[in-house]
């Protein structure tokens, strides 16, 4: 699902499912996330509001859907995910990490 997410030059916010519900909330609508890929299971940790995935109930719809690479092109300076800081002086600030950051730390890796 994330390798799919960056692929089509979308953006994600990993969310912590042991974080209280409050705190869910908040990341989601500070990150204004419009759609929540997920499993039924965790349903009862979201707002009631947004557009769900949920991979595990939708799973035959999601298979069959084109398997082939999308026709798009992601410039390095897009958004790829926004992380959260722990809050310890307040309320948690996103920070968003753009494409090539991801690019980078892939890259660098395969070379050590």
């Amino acid at each position: 699902a994330l390798l799919s997410i960056l692929k089509v030059g979308a953006a994600f916010v990993p969310v912590d499912r042991n974080a209280p519900v409050d705190r869910i909330a908040s990341l989601l609508e500070d990150a204004d996330v419009g759609v929540v890929l997920t499993h039924q299971p965790f349903a009862s940790l979201l707002p009631a509001s947004g557009t769900r995935v949920w991979l595990d109930a939708q799973q035959d719809a999601l298979a069959a859907l084109p398997t082939h690479a999308p026709d798009v092109r992601v410039d390095g300076e897009a958004l790829a995910y926004v992380m959260f800081t722990s809050g310890s002086t307040g309320r948690p600030k996103g920070v968003c990490v753009p494409h090539r950051g991801i690019s980078r730390l892939v890259l660098g890796s395969s070379f050590m």
